[in-house]
């Protein structure tokens, strides 16, 4: 089963025609391939490529002959090297092999050479193979296959630049000289790529005795035996065809071509353009829980940026999640097998974005807001007023213990780090429907209820900004936009120190902040690893994994007027994604971090259509500190550790603040 989950990642992927009628052959014969994965359900799947390079190989065994028919080697009359193989079978033979070695030997000294491979029947597989593999130092032929820059978003846009392209490879001749080369076939002749590379480079031309056949002579694949199965190959990208040109008296032709071309300087011999093949193949949301089960697991598999570390845990996972995708008989049952696969990516930007969610967790909070301190669940801030005071402990919701509804809800969340966890379950075991209310129990049993109202989602109410003590100024940017930046410049530029407190979501204000506290010189505030998918190699059904790695500078102070003063940057378990991004940002600027580790979720995100209306959003790629250190699955670590106390909050007191305070003070 997983191999076949990888057969269609493979081909989804990187087959150079998959697009809405292999998403249609999937949802149409995918169960049945399930059911019975044998030559005849697999090959009606991969038929709708109609690709003779992509299907099910036969099995049969390939009739041996007694004998090959020698081939042998001659010289014509103007000194050129000429090779017969009417079978290629003779290849599998020693001597074979030893004339095809002093063919190519004779021919790289030579200005011209002849190949002559007419045959009267097809070759057998295994000996167009061994004639492909003893040539194939020669020359290799022009290529071009798809690659993908991380995972293109389907839903909504993504800031990530992440794309899918078409990677070339020109034609080249490997050995130092090769000469030109005039190719003789027949219509079975088998074509080797070492042949299409010469045609397409002008070094050869291809000459054909009879009717010119209409079939593809090569195509780069990788082939694959399923286990206890049948072996399968799959196209993995395109060449340029090289024109066949008819004739019926080959090679008095081929001498002809040769003389007329080694009177050509070099840069007018023609060969075949390589074009760049136009498009992708469009990905079409899937119908069927299973077709949208097959495309999760191989986007998270080839195309999450921590894929290889996280392949081997979706690897053992398949077959439990396709069992539970199977067993589905409901949105909501799905919804939930589909959570339980992203918890395993350990990415706190790993969710789903649906109505389902709302069934699943609840729509709306409690007018509180939690925070786990000193191992309780504590209330941090309120929303109106209540019976509850700051500082309080909840012990139980509707007379469920916390604990027992955390462990309700955490199979279905995933987080890169234990301190975001405790964040994601601390926002959602006080979740249900609007209007009603969160019935709690306090620790020491006192009993209050607490409506449920919806949130604008920022952490803190009353002042955004204001001075404290030594005229140090605190800016709340969880609440602070864009365009306040400038004026907070003009107002407080010459304040002895500036606080900004990043414990919660932020809009995207450090490109703003950031000229205002960076110097000159161009400064790296973050290393991106994008992942990038190949095509597999031969014999795989996996594509290669590389990263597309770059750095991200700090945008350069053109009018604004450098703040000299001390910068700390308050931070904790909810500074998370574009939060801990400007963390990067302040913290490349020198500014000192106070508070505890953050929720180490932090990449671009990126997005994927499933069935039921479900949305799903993972990291798009690695962000990492400038000297190469992951945050993702870690977090950013504070210089001054400081963690508020529930005997502080029950006293109003932020001690977090009161930290990076005296920090600045003594500083000063």
């Amino acid at each position: 089963m997983l191999e076949l989950a990888k057969l269609y990642a493979t081909v989804t992927y990187f087959h150079p025609r998959a697009g809405a009628r292999w998403a249609e052959a999937t949802e149409a014969y995918f169960p049945e391939v399930l059911r019975a994965p044998n030559p005849e359900t697999l090959g009606r799947w991969l038929s709708v490529l109609d690709d003779p390079w992509t299907g099910v190989v036969t099995s049969k065994p390939e009739p041996q002959p007694e004998s090959a028919t020698p081939g042998y080697t001659a010289t014509t009359a103007e000194g050129w090297p000429l090779l017969t193989l009417s079978d290629v079978g003779w290849l599998l033979t020693p001597e074979g092999e030893r004339c095809l070695a002093g063919f190519i030997a004779q021919a790289s000294r030579a200005p011209a050479a002849i190949l002559d491979l007419r045959t009267a029947q097809l070759p057998r597989r295994s000996a167009a193979a061994r004639l492909a593999t003893l040539t194939d130092g020669i020359a290799q032929p022009a290529l071009w296959q798809r690659a993908h820059y991380g995972k293109v978003p389907e839903a909504q846009s993504a800031t990530g630049n992440f794309r899918t392209g078409w990677v070339g490879r020109a034609a080249v001749i490997s050995l130092a000289r090769w000469p030109l080369t005039a190719v003789v076939l027949s219509p079975q002749s088998p074509v080797p790529p070492f042949v299409l590379a010469l045609a397409q480079l002008g070094q050869a031309v291809l000459l054909c005795e009879g009717e010119v056949p209409l079939r593809e002579p090569w195509a780069p694949t990788t082939t694959v035996t399923l286990p206890g199965g049948p072996t399968l190959r799959v196209r993995t990208g395109l060449t340029e065809l090289p024109r066949l040109q008819p004739t019926r008296d080959p090679l008095p032709e081929a001498r002809a071509w040769l003389a007329a071309n080694l009177a050509l300087p070099s840069e007018e011999r023609k060969g075949t353009s390589a074009l760049l093949p136009s498009g992708q193949p469009r990905l079409v949301p899937p119908t069927t829980r299973l077709h949208a089960a097959l495309r999760l697991w191989s986007a998270l598999w080839l195309l999450h940026p921590h894929r290889v570390a996280l392949q081997p845990e979706l690897e053992r996972a398949w077959p439990g999640f396709l069992a539970q995708v199977q067993a589905a008989g409901d949105a909501p049952t799905f919804h939930k097998a589909v959570r339980q696969l992203l918890r395993l990516t350990r990415d706190g930007h790993a969710v789903t974005v649906t109505p389902l969610d709302s069934l699943l967790f609840g729509s709306v909070g409690a007018a509180v807001r939690l925070q786990t301190i000193e191992g309780k669940a504590t209330v941090v801030a309120l929303r109106g007023a209540s019976e509850l005071k700051v500082g309080d402990a909840v012990v139980a919701v509707e007379g469920v213990p916390l604990t027992v509804r955390r462990a309700q809800l955490d199979p279905y969340l995933a987080a890169g780090t234990p301190q975001a966890r405790e964040n994601y379950l601390n926002n959602r075991v006080l979740l249900g429907q609007r209007g009603s209310l969160a019935n709690l129990t306090l620790e020491g049993g006192r009993q209050v209820a607490v409506p449920r109202l919806p949130s604008d989602g920022k952490e803190r109410q009353g002042e955004v900004v204001r001075v404290l003590k030594g005229g140090v100024v605190y800016a709340d940017l969880d609440r602070l936009t864009r365009p306040e930046i400038a004026p907070f410049f003009v107002h407080f530029g010459q304040a002895p120190g500036l606080i900004f407190d990043l414990r919660g979501y932020v809009e995207e204000t450090a490109w703003e902040l950031a000229p205002y506290l960076a110097p000159t010189e161009p400064l790296i505030a973050a290393r991106f690893h994008r992942p990038v998918a190949l095509p597999p190699e031969d014999g795989e059904l996996a594509g290669r994994h590389l990263d597309e790695v770059f750095d991200q500078t700090l945008p350069r102070r053109t009018t604004q007027r450098r703040y000299r003063g001390r910068v700390a940057v308050l931070i904790d378990e909810r500074t998370q994604s574009q939060a801990e991004h400007t963390v990067l940002f302040l913290k490349a600027c020198g500014a000192l971090l106070v508070g505890s580790p953050t929720a180490g979720a932090v990449g671009d995100v990126t997005n994927l259509l499933l069935s039921d209306g479900i949305v799903v959003r993972f990291s798009g790629q690695d962000v990492r500190l400038p000297e190469g250190t992951k945050v993702a699955g870690v977090g950013v670590m504070p210089a001054l550790r400081k963690r508020p106390t529930r005997r502080g909050l029950q006293a109003g007191r932020d001690e977090v603040l009161e930290a990076a305070l005296g920090a600045i003070l003594s500083h000063g």
